[in-house]
Parts: C-alpha cells; sequence; structure tokens
C-alpha cells in the first residue's frame, strides 16, 4: 500500500481489510487452512489485490469486483461464495471507493470502526443430512461450500449471520442471473471484468 493511512486511499484500503476481517466466508476458507500453510498471508494480500485492482482501473461495477473476487477466492482458496455475501462485499467496496473519492472520509471512518469482525466461535456445526459426506477423506479435501451447507451461524448475541456476513446488508435476490448446471453437475458462470 503506498497512501498513507489517513489519506482518503489509505482510508479504502484500511475499509477492504475491515470488509474482509468480516467475511465469515473468507474467515472460514482461512480458519480451515483451505489457502494452504500461507492462507492468513493469502488473505492479506487479496486486499493489497483489489486495492491495487481500483488503482489500475476506473469505474469498477460490484459485479465487475465480484468476479475478480471470486476468481482470487477459488483459485487461492479452492472456495465458491454461493451464498450471496460475495455481491454483498463488492457494493460495500464499490461504495466505500466511491465515498472516499467524494471526500466522505468520515462514513467511511465510521464503518471502518463499527464493521464486526467474522465471528468464527459462534458458527456452530449443524447435524449433516447429506449421507454422501461418510468418507475418510482429509477435509482440505472437501471445499468450503459443503461445509458451508452444514453450518447454521449465528452471533454471540443470537443475531443469525446472513449470507456469510455478519450484517444487516443482504443482496437482492433480482440482481443476480440463475447459473444453469450442465449435465455433469458443474456450473459455469461467465462475466467480463477489467485487466
Amino acid at each position: 500500500m503506498a497512501a498513507s493511512c489517513d489519506s482518503p486511499l489509505g482510508i479504502f484500503y484500511r475499509s477492504i481489510s475491515s470488509i474482509f476481517d468480516g467475511w465469515t466466508v473468507l474467515q472460514l476458507a482461512v480458519h480451515h487452512g483451505y489457502g494452504g500453510i500461507h492462507g492468513r498471508e493469502k488473505a492479506s494480500w487479496m486486499v493489497d489485490a483489489v486495492y491495487n485492482w481500483f488503482q489500475d482501473n476506473d469505474g469498477i461495477e460490484p459485479d465487475e469486483l465480484e468476479g475478480f473476487i471470486s476468481e482470487i477466492l477459488d483459485n487461492e482458496f479452492d472456495t465458491r461464495a454461493e451464498d450471496g455475501s460475495l455481491l454483498s462485499i463488492s457494493k460495500r467496496i464499490c461504495g466505500d471507493f466511491d465515498m472516499c473519492k467524494s471526500g466522505s472520509h468520515a462514513v467511511v471512518l465510521q464503518s471502518i470502526q463499527e464493521a464486526p469482525k467474522a465471528s468464527l466461535d459462534s458458527c456452530q456445526a449443524a447435524a449433516s443430512q447429506d449421507t454422501e459426506d461418510t468418507d475418510d477423506a482429509p477435509p482440505h479435501e472437501h471445499n468450503l461450500h459443503a461445509m458451508m451447507g452444514n453450518i447454521e451461524m449465528s452471533t454471540n448475541d443470537g443475531t443469525p449471520v446472513i449470507n456469510g456476513f455478519n450484517d444487516q446488508e443482504q443482496p437482492s435476490k433480482t440482481e443476480s442471473p440463475k447459473p444453469e448446471t450442465d449435465d455433469d453437475g458443474w456450473t459455469t458462470v461467465t462475466k467480463g471484468r477489467k485487466k
């Protein structure tokens, strides 16, 4: 990061870091070792990658950022966020960038201070209804999506974690197109992206 912490770009960088720290999907992937032994470093690198992507491109839209982060999540953590939280955090990051760019630093700083951290201690495993996952494969061979399907999340005060992000913001159900599943069970989603 080249900008000072109090500059608009520095505040934007801190905002990205804060959002990723509160994103349950990413923090569960790191916690369960889906990024390998360098998972924490990869999560920190993601902040740099997103920050630099905004510096290198103009007019990034939330769906473009969603595709960019999704690719990183898949490549670096072998993880897919299929709960809608990825679009939600993409909108927040783009919104924070716009606010920093327009001089509304106080609003962004306030959201950084109020942003919750992902509370993995409050995630409780629910009884699995999937009988196909009874093999003896090591946990690192299962993807996070399968694990997330068997987890109910709530905060310490009992508030549910919605869409993998401990926040009241929920993505609209009408904003993302329905993916189509191939005969082999794979879902292919293509999106245009910058740089």
